[in-house]
């Protein structure tokens, strides 16, 4: 049925905050429903509202819902299907059956007190109350994993600085991945433990890194997210150094792995020092750098790729060469073909949509070693930006 022929509706639930691992769970839920094409759930940030327009809602009905109220926004073949998924909201928000015997706490002094030997806190708020309630965390001497975004740099960096005087960490803000002693926290996947650390941004750059270590034989010590800006000249890396400390203090692991897009100069800078002290064998793989790191090439190895430093990484921690799989070719060969054949001869030119910053910086480079430049609105060093 033509897109045309669909019926949209939303709804705006006010003050209403629940975290987007949830309500990307139940927005599948509400998808796989008979005579519904695409479900959403939201908070109401400008840049979730933005997406919805550009699914095709219509910006006056989201205007009004702020980044504490909740947006359910539903595609659907009929207008029956459609109210029937808009008036049951309160029916999909209710916990899935086996997940309502989870204990919950209406606040961290009661799930201590239930919990004293707890030493991580996951923050999961609107990002306005995502810095007091990490600090709160802090005080009371836990590590924290910010799954939150929207929290403001200086209040990051606030944050950090006190984390690492006190021998602590901050996971984020916008930390959306971490394995810590084998238990995923945010989207993580399910793979071994082993000997392998690894340091990244947070995201779908530490979830292919640690399944590439998986399917080349080897395993996960710990993964520790640092979030999006830590790298940046601003936050200076801070979250960066702690965890490389733990790396290299952490009996189980044997062997360390950083991941990144390129670093701020000034923040590469207050790096490569700690990176020389490393005693662990230690690869780095900095997306979209072109030069080496300099002195710190003598005390670690370099990476292009994800898949390159996955593979010095299984070699450093086990001695072997890493059990590799064959690209299936034919398949590919398969899949140019059929789409050269829907293609006008007029085209010239490839689009890549990418669901993570990781996988688009990658491509970038891939195409640069091939000789070709691109255009990105994340270019890597030598391609350009988009208008």
């Amino acid at each position: 049925m033509g897109a045309g022929l669909m019926h949209r509706g939303s709804i705006i639930r006010k003050n209403e905050y629940h975290d987007s691992v949830f309500l990307m769970r139940v927005a599948r839920r509400i998808s796989e429903e008979e005579n519904i094409d695409q479900a959403a759930l939201f908070m109401g940030t400008e840049k979730n509202k933005g997406i919805l327009v550009e699914l095709g809602f219509p910006a006056q009905d989201l205007a009004a819902a702020t980044p504490s109220d909740l947006i359910l926004a539903v595609k659907a073949r009929d207008e029956k299907s459609l109210a029937a998924v808009l008036e049951n909201l309160d029916g999909w928000l209710r916990p899935e059956p086996g997940r309502a015997d989870t204990p919950s706490f209406r606040d961290l002094g009661e799930a201590l007190s239930r919990q004293p030997l707890a030493n991580l806190a996951v923050i999961s708020v609107p990002g306005a109350y995502a810095a007091h309630e990490a600090q709160r965390a802090l005080e009371r001497g836990l590590n924290v994993f910010v799954f939150s975004d929207n929290v403001p740099v200086e209040r990051e960096i606030f944050l950090k600085r006190y984390a690492r005087e006190r021998g602590l960490i901050v996971m984020g803000p916008d930390c959306g991945t971490a394995i810590i002693g084998g238990i995923g926290v945010g989207f993580a996947n399910r793979v071994r433990r082993g000997p392998i650390g690894v340091i990244g941004a947070s995201g779908t750059g530490l979830q292919e890194f640690t399944t590439l270590v998986h399917r080349a034989g080897s395993g996960i010590s710990q993964a520790i997210g640092t979030g999006s800006r830590d790298l940046s000249d601003e936050v200076g890396g801070i979250s960066m150094l702690s965890a490389l400390d733990a790396l290299e203090a952490d009996p189980s692991t044997k062997t360390v792995a950083i991941l990144s897009k390129p670093p701020g100069p000034l923040a590469l800078a207050c790096l490569i020092p700690r990176l020389m002290q490393c005693a662990k064998p230690l690869v780095v793989c900095f997306l979209g750098r072109k030069k080496e790191l300099g002195p710190a090439d003598i005390a670690c190895q370099t990476a292009r790729t994800l898949d390159e430093a996955a593979a010095l990484a299984v070699q450093n921690a086990t001695g072997h060469p890493p059990i590799r799989t064959e690209p299936d070719n034919a398949r590919f060969e398969a899949l140019i073909s059929r789409e050269r054949e829907g293609m006008n001869p007029l085209q010239k030119y490839v689009r890549g949509l990418f669901a993570g910053g990781t996988f688009c910086y990658q491509a970038q480079q891939v195409f640069m070693d091939a000789g070709l430049t691109a255009f990105s609105n994340v270019p890597i060093s030598g391609n350009h930006k988009l208008s």
